[in-house]
């Protein structure tokens, strides 16, 4: 196989074949060997790919009452192909237990090569141990830009955050035959508004923008939820929104929601607000972690009634 292929879909396409795998258009595609498996799957166990639960593939995608399975391993429709179906892993099961020189290599005690941190958020200033287990001793450590090394060696590497400021970091162990990333947030959380702009690096979130409607009834709720980076909090209170300007308030729904501060301010991940007049509103939110409280989130919106 080319080197180009190897971590691509077509090296789990080839060891497919070569555990016992055809092509999920195998006898069914015009030209090829073997016999057509109808489509609905009658003959499955003698036709086709001889695979039952991969549907009946002419080659030729969704047509004249063929549904492929798109994204199959073994089909040729895409270069992302992602999976294998349950019957295909059992043949290929079948197919290690049936070969006298693969059958010398299955075990129950896989050494799997790991690369871990204690935690998966640190605080400016503070030293990041990661640990390579099982490993072995040929090792080349990579680190992102944002952290400088402070020691290494074939079990271990010791890096330190370069600045004050909210980032990702990353540390690479590349071995002989493959590479390990593991990716820690820096410093205090940033936010993102799910749904309406999902970039934590941002400072003000257009929720049009985002694709909220710009017209709605008078006393509309909207349901609102954070994602971030680095926030690792499980407590309501780790979470807060509060009012800017505009005519809404924040209040209660179908979700679970903590108003405060009569309408004026949020605890928790989601909040709803409810919309009370035309014009632009504005609320800001922002989360916290052991590093302490991240910068707030603006999040404008312009609505008419």
């Amino acid at each position: 196989m080319n080197q180009n292929y190897v971590t691509t879909p077509i090296s789990a396409h080839e060891m497919g074949h070569c555990l016992d795998l055809w092509h999920t258009f195998q006898g069914t595609k015009p030209g090829t060997s073997g016999c057509a498996e109808n489509i609905n799957g009658s003959n499955c166990i003698t036709c086709g790919d001889k695979v039952c639960d991969t549907p009946a593939d002419r080659g030729f995608g969704t047509e004249n009452g063929y549904t492929p399975d798109l994204n199959n391993i073994m089909s040729y429709y895409t270069s992302t192909s992602a999976r294998f179906t349950e019957g295909q892993k059992s043949r290929m099961k079948t197919s290690i237990f049936n070969n006298s020189v693969l059958t010398n290599v299955i075990g129950n005690n896989c050494i799997i090569p790991t690369l871990s941190t204690n935690k998966q958020n640190y605080c400016a200033g503070e030293n990041i141990v990661y640990t390579l287990l099982n490993g072995g001793s040929n090792v080349v450590w990579n680190v992102s830009s944002t952290v400088d090394i402070i020691s290494q060696n074939s079990n271990s590497i010791t890096v330190k955050p370069k600045s004050i400021y909210e980032k990702t970091a990353f540390v690479e162990a590349k071995l002989p035959f493959q590479t390990l990333k593991k990716e820690v947030w820096i410093g205090t959380p940033l936010v993102a508004l799910n749904m309406y702009c999902n970039d934590v690096f941002i400072t003000t979130c257009d929720m049009n923008y985002g694709g909220a409607a710009s017209s709605l009834p008078f006393g509309s709720k909207i349901t609102l939820s954070l994602q971030g980076k680095g926030t690792n909090t499980t407590g309501i209170n780790d979470w807060e929104w509060e009012k800017g300007f505009g005519n809404f308030i924040f209040t209660t729904g179908d979700y679970s929601t903590n108003p405060v501060n009569n309408g004026n301010g949020n605890i928790g991940q989601t909040a709803i607000i409810q919309i009370n007049g035309s014009g632009t509103i504005q609320l800001k939110a922002r989360a916290k972690n052991s590093c302490g409280t991240g910068d707030w989130k603006y999040i404008m919106y312009s609505v008419t009634m």
